[in-house]
């Protein structure tokens, strides 16, 4: 069945592509009437929609993605995946503040994060009396041995039960004390998400060929147009075409989606 889903998926990217190129060539004969952009989604001026659909067809023209896909390995597509859906569950989180800056402000912090790497804190909680699971090296994460406690090499230690620590001597020490009290060790640390959009669909597309049974996760290729269209929508936020709560739906939809490939890999 994934072998087919490749074939079709290929086949619908061509039909698309085509598609498009016919829009952009009676674009300039249409008039500045408003569109349907899809249940719950709201209208479009038709120029806005022409010009959504010129990005889409632009990615569309490009190598075929299960063809790409093929080169990707499978532990690659599953990390690129999980970093696309922290990155949306750190926005998520962070709505309230971005929302706040109006329009133009909101949605270019907001697209900061489709384009580059993000810096996100997070806790990481050990049980009185069990193992930290890690081995560091000054501050840092360099091995993990008990993932389940949400560890990630590379992660940066910076307080350990509220106390900043400088070096691996203090995370020791500040370890030690709790152990000694019989509490939770606490640790505060700072992760580096690299950018992971640039081979986004393919790995989606290499993770969707191993979610066999998984009957409630979308179509790597829907996945990848769900994706351009928060993009597409952040940028027409920020020129007042459309309104905050449109991209929001959005976000909430795509990071709704990328749930299910992420719950597959545990």
């Amino acid at each position: 069945s994934r072998a087919l889903y490749a074939m079709g998926s290929s086949s619908r990217r061509s039909r698309s592509a085509l598609i498009a190129l016919v829009v952009v060539l009676l674009s300039c004969s249409l008039r500045a009437t408003r569109c349907y952009a899809g249940p719950g989604r709201g209208l479009l001026q038709r120029r806005w929609l022409v010009a959504e659909t010129v990005g889409l067809g632009a990615s569309w023209l490009a190598a075929p993605l299960d063809a790409l896909a093929a080169q990707m390995p499978t532990d690659q597509a599953r990390k690129i995946v999980k970093s696309a859906w922290t990155i949306l569950a750190d926005v998520q989180e962070r709505w309230p503040e971005i929302s706040a800056k109006g329009n133009e402000a909101a949605m270019e912090e907001f697209l900061k994060a489709f384009t580059s790497g993000i810096t996100i804190k997070g806790k990481v909680t050990i049980p009185p009396g069990e193992s930290v699971g890690v081995d560091i090296e000054d501050r840092t994460i360099i091995g993990v041995t008990r993932t389940e406690l949400g560890w990630l090499e590379g992660d940066t230690i910076e307080t350990i039960n509220g106390n900043f620590v400088r070096d691996e001597d203090a995370c020791k020490r500040e370890v030690g004390v709790a152990k000694k009290q019989g509490t939770p060790v606490v640790f505060e640390v700072r992760r580096v998400i690299p950018n992971p959009w640039v081979q986004f669909e393919r790995a989606v597309t290499v993770s969707y060929s191993e979610l066999d049974g998984e009957k409630e996760a979308t179509e790597a290729d829907q996945v990848g147009d769900q994706f351009n269209d928060l993009k597409n929508f952040a940028k027409l936020c920020a020129v007042g075409v459309v309104e905050l709560p449109e991209v929001k739906v959005r976000l909430d939809d795509l990071k709704k989606e990328l749930d299910v490939y992420v719950k597959a890999q545990k």
